[in-house]
C-alpha cells in the first residue's frame, strides 16, 4: 500500500526586529509499504517518520532564526564579523574577543585602525608570497585604506630585515579556518617554522604568526590560540607576535613567542561562552 506522511513546523522568530515574521516549513514523503503490515507496526512507522520530518522542519526554522539574530547584530553593532558555514553563522575570533571595542569605538577611529591593519597585512602578505617588500602606495587593493589613513602610515617597518635576522623560515600566508566544536572561525595572518621557545638552537616547529600594530600579549596570544585550535591547525606548536609599527632604528622589534596554547585557549573558551550568553550566537 502507498502511504504519504508529512510534518511541519512554524513559529515566530525570537528576534525583535523580525517578531512579525512567521516562517514555516513542510516536509513530506511518500512510500510503499507491505499490505500485510499490522496496525501497530504501521502506526509506529508513521510516528517515527513524522518525528524525522518534524526534526528537519525544526532544524530549518532554527537556521532562519539564527540568521535573523546575526542580521540584527550586524545592524545594531558595527564591526561584528561572521563566517557562513553549513552549520550556520560563526562569529569571528576577533569579534568574540573584542566586541566592546568593535561596537562602541568611534566610526573614525575604527576606520583608521582597520585601514592601518589592512595595509600592514597586505605588505606582509605580498612579501611572503613574492619576496617583494613594496611601499604601501604600490600595493593593490589598499587605495581606499590609504585615503582613510590620511598620511598616518609611517613607512618604518622592515619586515624582511626581521625575517633575516631572526631566521624565520618557510613563511606562508594564512587562510580561513574553522572550529566546529565551539562554532567560531577566523583568518590567521601567517605561519612559519621557528625555533621552539625562540631559542637560537631550538628545534624548528610550526609557528602561527599574528601581525599587530600595538601588541597586547595576553589578548594577542588568546586570539592565536583560538586559531591554533581550529580543525586543521593541530600541527601548530607555538605562537609569534610580530610588531608592525616599530620605532627602533633598525625598523623592527624582536618577535614575541609563547608556547602556552592550551593556557590561552582556556581563556578563549570562557570568552566564547560569554559571547554566546550575551548575544545568543
Amino acid at each position: 500500500m502507498k502511504v504519504k506522511i508529512s510534518a511541519s513546523y512554524s513559529g515566530k522568530l525570537p528576534v525583535a526586529s523580525f517578531s512579525n515574521v512567521n516562517p514555516g516549513f513542510f516536509a513530506e514523503v511518500e512510500t510503499d509499504l507491505e499490505e500485510t503490515l499490522g496496525y501497530k507496526d504501521l502506526t509506529a512507522y508513521i510516528e517515527s517518520t513524522q518525528k524525522d520530518l518534524h526534526g528537519i522542519c525544526l532544524k530549518n526554522f532554527q537556521v532562519v532564526a539564527e540568521q535573523a539574530k546575526v542580521e540584527k547584530l550586524k545592524n545594531d553593532l558595527k564591526g561584528f564579523r561572521f563566517y557562513a558555514t553549513d552549520s550556520g553563522q560563526y562569529p569571528s575570533v576577533t569579534t568574540i574577543l573584542d566586541p566592546d571595542f568593535k561596537a562602541w569605538i568611534s566610526d573614525e577611529e575604527l576606520k583608521i585602525a582597520i585601514a592601518e591593519g589592512n595595509i600592514n597585512h597586505a605588505r606582509a602578505a605580498r612579501f611572503i608570497e613574492t619576496g617583494e617588500w613594496v611601499e604601501p602606495k604600490l600595493l593593490d587593493g589598499v587605495g581606499a585604506d590609504l585615503l582613510i589613513c590620511k598620511g598616518r602610515i609611517v613607512d618604518s617597518w622592515d619586515f624582511p630585515a626581521m625575517v633575516e635576522k631572526y631566521k624565520i623560515g618557510m613563511l606562508k600566508n594564512g587562510r580561513t579556518i574553522y572550529n566546529h566544536a565551539h562554532k567560531y572561525a577566523g583568518t590567521n595572518d601567517a605561519e612559519c617554522l621557528y625555533p621552539l621557545g625562540g631559542e637560537k638552537d631550538g628545534t624548528l616547529v610550526p609557528t602561527i604568526i599574528d601581525f599587530k600594530r600595538t601588541p597586547d600579549k595576553d589578548k594577542n596570544f588568546t586570539q592565536m590560540a583560538a586559531y591554533a585550535r581550529c580543525d586543521e591547525m593541530s600541527h601548530i606548536k607555538q605562537m609569534m607576535i610580530v610588531h608592525t609599527n616599530s620605532d627602533t632604528a633598525q625598523g623592527f622589534s624582536k618577535p614575541i613567542i609563547s608556547g602556552a596554547i592550551d593556557k590561552y585557549f582556556d581563556v578563549f573558551t570562557v570568552k566564547r561562552q560569554q559571547f554566546k550568553e550575551t548575544y545568543g550566537i
